[in-house]
């Protein structure tokens, strides 16, 4: 039976920022018949709740990559934050580089460096990496970059023992300084990294994983991980392709998520959420 549809927002559910019509269709006629939604995705709760009010849904949620599980009333059920204490080994090639970095946290975003360098920075890097109108999103006061409160003292921020969901650094043309931090980072078992492009590291602490924290969440459910489905394409989705059974990758996908994926449907763009959500609907039925 089907208990739980697990999706990725960007590259996944998500077209044009917003849930196209069949996508939604797919999904509500699998909740009308007990099937729950969970959104698994790097951005953080207070970024989705947009998405969740704007369309009605009634979701969990993980967020900052696994940081966070939450319930669909927003209350936090399961965590794992990185380290105060770890924040300056993960930062301090980062500011010797000067690669701009976003600090996410459950109360805000943050940054030691100028915010209007990294605000600039990130949609530098949008116009090479990404469609879409870059300065409608300038003007965007929902996008984290255009939220960051600067960091003057860097000692006072951590002693308050900030909850740090992760760290976003990335790079706006060469993608050596980004290799030459995860040859840094690699092998440190109190954090976990990931990219999902050459040009973007997002570290967090190392439990805070999607495919994690899902299992602790499912556990505490009540939930058989053949009661999953998983939908996602990017990298940052791999721990729950590899820890659920039942995994399934739009056409755009990345190849380490198409190499593991159970069924590689359509495109998003052409709803492949909704493909995915039919197929397994027939092959396992709802809980009710």
């Amino acid at each position: 039976m089907l208990k739980l549809i697990v999706s990725d927002l960007d590259g996944s559910l998500l077209k044009n920022q917003g849930i196209s019509p069949g996508n939604m269709e797919a999904l509500k006629t699998a909740q009308a018949q007990g099937g729950k939604l969970v959104i698994a995705t790097g951005r953080d709760y207070k970024w989705i709740t947009s998405l969740i009010n704007k369309y009605n849904l009634d979701c969990y949620s993980i967020t900052g990559n696994g940081a966070e599980f939450r319930d669909p009333k927003g209350n936090l059920v399961e965590s794992a934050y990185l380290k105060p204490e770890k924040y300056k080994d993960v930062t301090k090639h980062m500011l010797t580089m000067n690669i701009p970095f976003m600090i996410y946290t459950s109360e805000g975003y943050y940054s030691e460096q100028d915010p209007f360098f990294v605000a600039e920075s990130f949609f530098e890097r949008g116009k090479k990496r990404f469609t879409g109108d870059i300065d409608e999103r300038r003007k965007n006061p929902e996008w984290p970059c255009n939220q960051l409160q600067h960091i003057q003292d860097i000692d006072a921020f951590l002693a308050t023992n900030p909850q740090i969901i992760k760290i976003e650094a990335f790079t706006i043309v060469d993608p050596l300084p980004i290799n030459e931090l995860k040859c840094y980072l690699e092998g440190d078992e109190e954090i976990s990294y990931l990219s999902s492009f050459d040009d973007n590291l997002e570290v967090t602490a190392y439990d805070a994983q999607k495919g994690k924290i899902l299992e602790i969440a499912c556990e505490h459910m009540g939930i058989s991980k053949e009661e999953v489905m998983i939908f996602g394409d990017g990298m940052n989705d791999i721990t729950m392709f590899e820890r659920f059974p039942h995994g399934y990758a739009p056409a755009n996908s990345a190849q380490g998520i198409l190499d593991v994926a159970e069924f590689v449907v359509a495109h998003f763009e052409d709803d492949g959420f909704a493909e995915a959500v039919y197929h397994m609907l027939e092959r396992v039925g709802v809980c009710n």
